[in-house]
């Protein structure tokens, strides 16, 4: 996905404008008699973009001045930028008909990116890509400084795997941005769902341990969920294990991997639950019925 070209136009005659003023400033380009960089080395050009947001105070500068007498529309555009870009290393790579430009940091944030003249997997030789660039808030999407300084890294299937799992962490912590218009928060909401990635499976479970514990610490209340989802991935352990063994139907309660009651019926099974747990760790244990050959239910106890 791209801008419009009315869009596309209209970025590159505010970008090269800022442009423009900061060469009159540091001369990098010598003789540059109008904001038009068509037929300059790149390089030249690359090295002017990145000196606009090396020193932010360039571009309050020029809107101070607006020596281009850009009207207030134009101006709000570039006041955005000085106030909003970011500035980092990128996995780039596509979802569908998305482009999602995934930062490195630890806290990690993926960002739905539009192309300019080009689409983004037009210009990228292979994907993930990564590269280091600038995003920019324009009229309400996230578009690039128009430069991309990719890496000629290729990746594995173990990275691939790891970026697109950082991906979907990311989205479900973050949502997928597609504005930088508003501040970035995470979503409190997802801090169950975050859990759930966590424990889906063995590999998560181990790579993200210390991850678990620090949700936890952040959201004492997600403890009941915690063990409710360790005790359903264990039930199937144990279920796999009762078959095999040829043990007959029964109701069981397990605290996260230990069986710590039994019996014929739930009842029963609820009623040694009240004897040995304590009131304040009930809604830990998880309750289910094996049978032996139908299908098997799963209950947690009331």
């Amino acid at each position: 996905m791209k801008l419009e070209k009315e869009n596309v136009e209209l970025f590159y005659k505010l970008m090269w404008g800022v442009m423009f003023y900061v060469n009159n400033k540091y001369h990098i380009i010598k003789n540059l008699e109008t904001p038009n960089f068509k037929g300059q080395e790149i390089q030249d050009v690359e090295q002017i973009n990145r000196k606009v947001f090396s020193n932010p105070i360039l571009i309050t500068q020029f809107i101070e001045e607006n020596p281009l007498k850009f009207n207030p529309d134009e101006i709000n555009i570039i006041k955005e930028w000085g106030n909003k870009f970011v500035k980092d290393k990128f996995f780039i790579f596509s979802i569908g008909e998305k482009i999602i430009f995934l930062n490195g940091e630890k806290d990690t944030k993926a960002y739905e990116v539009l192309g300019l003249y080009d689409e983004i997997k037009d210009i990228i030789p292979f994907e993930p890509y990564i590269a280091e660039t600038i995003l920019l808030p324009f009229r309400g999407k996230i578009i690039y400084s128009g430069f991309l300084h990719g890496f000629s890294i290729s990746f594995g299937s173990g990275m691939r795997r790891t970026i697109t799992e950082d991906f979907f962490k990311a989205k479900r912590k973050y949502g997928l941005i597609s504005s930088l218009d508003h501040p970035i928060i995470e979503k409190n909401e997802s801090s169950e769902e975050l859990l759930n990635f966590y424990l889906k499976d063995a590999r998560n479970r181990y790579e993200h341990e210390e991850d678990i514990q620090n949700l936890l610490k952040k959201y004492p209340e997600l403890e009941k969920a915690y063990h409710q989802e360790l005790g359903k991935i264990n039930s199937r352990k144990i279920r796999k294990r009762f078959l095999q063994l040829g043990i007959l139907s029964g109701w069981f309660a397990i605290f996260n991997d230990n069986i710590i009651a039994s019996g014929k019926t739930k009842k029963e099974v609820l009623g040694r639950i009240k004897e040995i747990v304590p009131e304040e760790l009930k809604e830990r244990v998880f309750l289910f019925e094996h049978k032996a050959k139908n299908e098997v239910k799963n209950e947690n106890p009331k």
